[in-house]
């Protein structure tokens, strides 16, 4: 019983019916955080699951949510609302060759040969980002950017360059942790697709 409640408290699934992405295996914690940044305009793309319910339910939803009685437990996901969805879970393996890039601009600074170049990108993904300027020179070991969402929400990411030149710098991220943060940020922000 004691396993069986902790399970229902610890596993919320979230789904983006534009993008038809599922973010699963969140805390209840976790799951107040990513809906309560959401915007108002962006509700009705938001679907959230969880064990106990027959189907997804719109976040608009979630204030009246009941806790599940004992023995009407459902472990079993049904499928997301209008389609099948590609997953994005804290296991899931990062395939960062085939990760959608998205056309953002978002600012940054380049802590480079000791120096602090400002820059910003042109297009952002889970496997790196082109930055708009160009670096003077490539970089030959490994570097930092730090990526500043708004005033007070910065990240800082391991990185190389994968190609420079005069007129184009596109940068690689190396894996790490942050990385579930700049998946998150992107998932909610709705930059268009690159092709």
């Amino acid at each position: 019983m004691g396993t069986e409640k902790s399970l229902l408290e610890s596993i919320w699934c979230l789904y983006h019916r534009g993008a038809q992405t599922v973010i699963e295996n969140l805390n209840l914690t976790q799951f107040q955080a990513i809906v309560s940044s959401i915007k108002s305009s962006d509700v009705p793309l938001w679907y959230f699951w969880r064990p106990g319910m027959a189907k997804w339910e719109n976040i608009a939803n979630v204030s009246t949510l009941q806790k599940p009685q004992a023995g009407s437990v459902r472990l079993q996901k049904p499928a997301p609302p209008p389609d099948k969805a590609p997953i994005i879970s804290d296991d899931a393996p990062l395939d960062l060759r085939r990760s959608q890039r998205y056309s953002a601009c978002i600012p940054l600074e380049v802590n480079f040969l000791g120096y602090i170049l400002n820059n910003e990108t042109v297009d952002i993904s889970m496997g790196g980002c082109r930055l708009k300027n160009a670096l003077p020179t490539r970089p030959m070991k490994e570097f930092e950017i730090v990526l500043k969402f708004s005033a007070k929400n910065a990240l800082t990411l391991p990185c190389k360059s994968v190609s420079a030149d005069e007129t184009l710098t596109r940068i690689y991220f190396l894996p790490t942790p942050q990385l579930d943060v700049l998946r998150e940020y992107l998932l909610f922000h709705n930059y268009p697709k690159v092709n």
